[in-house]
């Protein structure tokens, strides 16, 4: 398996019978090409560790961080981070671990500790 074992794997998911990510925390991503024969660790896009992942067509979302979800499109070499917190909502609980997540088209819904449950209805623009 990769990394160390200090890791705790949080979540696995494959692409195809060859290509697989894996996430864990403390601030784990990995990924295999061979089926999980051999594993990467990539460099991780957060810093308190990944908790989730999903996939859709090429893109890798992660999630775990207080405010962000993250999101590769090159099987981890690059990131984008994408804030999900909103700091003018006065309903919204202070930022907390997300997690667990889901991405249907442009609909974007996170949750997380201390009741956290926030939508983007614009692929996570706002």
């Amino acid at each position: 398996m990769p990394g160390t074992s200090s890791i705790t794997f949080t979540d696995i998911k494959f692409r195809d019978a060859n290509t697989g990510f894996i996430t864990g925390n403390v601030n784990y991503f990995g990924y295999t090409f061979n089926g999980g024969a051999n594993w990467t660790q990539a460099v991780s896009p957060g810093t308190s560790g990944q908790r989730a992942l999903k996939m859709i067509g090429n893109d890798v979302y992660t999630i775990g961080d207080n405010t962000m979800m993250h999101k590769t499109t090159d099987d981890g070499t690059t990131w984008t981070s994408l804030n999900f917190v909103d700091g003018s909502n006065p309903n919204q609980p202070a930022p907390g671990s997300m997690l667990g997540f889901d991405i249907t088209g442009s609909d974007f819904i996170v949750v997380g500790t201390s009741g956290l449950i926030n939508i983007s209805n614009d692929g996570a623009a706002s």
